[in-house]
């Protein structure tokens, strides 16, 4: 089924937005701003490496990249949490698990 908001959200590269369990606000971008490293932690779930890398968190009116605390909350993530997240984070960019954006339409 075509999604037309993951298609507009691919089209401007929107990142994805999420609320911790303490309330605190995170995003991570847009699965095609990734490299391929990134793409590759996010496959195969190295949240620890990726979110140091790409997570950036609220800051007032702007965003800042998250650091320690985005790799302590990679570490503290239980593993239903994060395969939530990841499947969230996959259909947002209108994508499936398992699914290369290299795949034939």
């Amino acid at each position: 089924m075509l999604n037309l908001a993951a298609v507009e959200r691919e089209a401007t590269r929107a990142p994805f937005e999420f609320t911790g369990l303490d309330g605190t606000v995170y995003r991570l971008p847009h699965l095609a701003d990734l490299t391929i490293g990134q793409q590759v932690d996010a496959d195969s779930n190295q949240f620890i490496r990726l979110f140091r890398e790409v997570l950036e968190v609220a800051d007032g009116d702007g965003w800042k990249p998250a650091g320690r605390v985005g790799t302590e909350l990679a570490r503290t993530l239980h593993r239903e949490h994060a395969a939530a997240l990841k499947v969230a984070w996959l259909s947002w960019a209108g994508m499936e698990p398992g699914e290369s954006r290299a795949s034939s339409s």
